[in-house]
């Protein structure tokens, strides 16, 4: 003899009936509760979306036709008949109360799956399309996988495909946004170039600048070619900044020709001063504007020398060598200015993608790399500061590369680790789940997806 608790557990989860021997046992007084109880699960499924309807039809329909049977039976005052044909369609009425939760939760998932999938589509046909290639396969495949899962009814199942890519989703919308600049901006570059070469022969003056500049965006396919799109972007917006400094340094430096010292005092002056001018143009940071000011001084202080034309020309001479440096420094900047802007967005960008924080040391060092770029920039160092952004760049991008593993392998398998630790050998899978997080924090990556991989396949 069960107990009642007994009973009540195998009623939930659909083994027993309470009328168990097809609802003789229980006497016509249960008939309302029992059509209130039938007509309630009917109209929670009415309140769901017209799909849900469709795919609990199965469960529906018999139920659907127990009411009216029942009905018909009461109406004719067999009132047994009513209990036991609703009470038969008992088990079927706690399947649906669960077929509920799963289709309800299986919708909710397909509804975002579909968003992910058709914003994936779309960038497969645009210029994000390199980008997205292998996730787009991946998706297509979560799609039958969940088309399938839905056809014999397994919801759970179902949803499970439409999880399978969501964690990813949101980095390679970037990622695909980052092979799109990429593309718009060699088209930029290269639309320059041929204007430069279109003026004179290989570019004229700006031949050593554009040779740069394509060396540049060699090393930029290359690295899209491993699916490095941060360092593909990167270096990209790079190869665009250099050929526009160069060829504006290019312009800066022919306004100081000749380059050796002034033998002639009022030419040269004029020269300095359409230098000045032209400086003072840029959109440049305050350690350069002072040093701007410190010239115009010096050249106002050559001025005040004459009529000692000697040392008009020395002061004069000073000045245009301090020219030279702080034009070498304007140049500089520029390049230090864009990495710095880019690499800000892009740390910004890996804080947003990170599952459980995973990219956070690359972040911080970044965030401490940059700082001490902009104190050298406050010196004038910028060699120095460029040197810290492009550490920052390399920080930058082995964080993103352990994002995207963390988010498609690393996180997968310690769940599935944890699962084991429960439910089988614990002790084995505590020590391949230490293993793995020893492999990861070190940033082994191919050690860590390695074993990420193994535990996913079930060890």
């Amino acid at each position: 003899m069960l107990t009642q608790t007994q009973q009540s557990f195998l009623e939930r989860f659909g083994i027993t009936s309470s009328a168990g021997s097809g609802g003789k046992d229980r006497g016509p007084a249960e008939f309302e509760p029992l059509l209130a109880e039938a007509e309630g699960r009917l109209n929670r499924v009415r309140a769901l979306p017209p799909k849900a309807g469709q795919l609990l039809k199965d469960l529906t329909g018999p139920i659907a036709a127990a009411i009216g049977a029942a009905r018909k039976a009461a109406a004719q005052g067999d009132a047994a008949e009513a209990v036991a044909t609703l009470s038969a369609q008992e088990a079927s009425g706690r399947t649906l109360d669960r077929e509920i939760d799963d289709v309800t939760e299986y919708l909710g998932e397909a509804k975002g799956f579909a968003k992910r999938l058709a914003e994936t589509r779309a960038q497969a046909r645009g210029h994000g399309a390199a980008a997205v290639e292998d996730y787009l396969k991946r998706l297509e495949s979560d799609d039958k996988r969940r088309q399938a899962a839905e056809a014999r009814g397994a919801f759970d199942q179902a949803t499970i495909a439409c999880e399978a890519q969501e964690a990813r989703h949101a980095a390679m919308m970037q990622e695909a946004v980052r092979a799109a600049n990429c593309n718009k901006v060699r088209h930029e570059i290269e639309a320059e170039i041929a204007r430069l070469e279109s003026h004179a022969p290989g570019g004229g003056n700006a031949r050593p600048v554009i040779e740069t500049v394509r060396e540049m965006m060699n090393d930029a396919d290359n690295f899209a070619k491993s699916s490095n799109w941060v360092g593909a972007a990167l270096m990209m917006r790079k190869a665009r900044t250099e050929l526009q400094i160069g060829t504006r340094g290019l312009d800066l430096m022919d306004k100081l020709r000749p380059t050796e010292e002034a033998t002639e005092f009022t030419r040269a002056h004029v020269q300095i001063l359409a230098h000045i001018k032209a400086l003072q143009g840029l959109k440049t940071g305050g350690p350069i504007q002072r040093e701007l000011r410190r010239i115009i001084e010096m050249t106002k202080d050559a001025r005040k020398a004459l009529p000692d034309e000697k040392k008009a020309l020395h002061l004069l001479n000073q000045s245009r060598a301090a020219c030279i440096n702080l034009t070498q420094a304007v140049l500089d900047n520029g390049r230090y200015a864009s990495s710095f802007k880019q690499l800000f967005r892009q740390r910004d960008q890996l804080r947003q993608v990170q599952q459980d924080k995973c990219a956070q040391p690359e972040i911080k060092h970044v965030t401490k790399l940059l700082r001490e770029a902009d104190t050298l920039t406050r010196r004038l160092d910028f060699p120095a500061a460029i040197a810290q952004v492009d550490a920052a760049a390399k920080t930058l991008q082995t964080g993103l590369q352990a994002a995207h593993l963390y988010a498609d392998t690393v996180r997968p398998a310690r769940a599935a680790l944890a699962r084991q630790a429960r439910n089988g050998d614990k002790q084995a899978a505590q020590s391949d789940l230490a293993a793995l997080d020893a492999a990861f924090r070190q940033r082994d990556l191919r050690q860590a997806e390695s074993l990420a991989r193994t535990a996913l396949d079930g060890g």
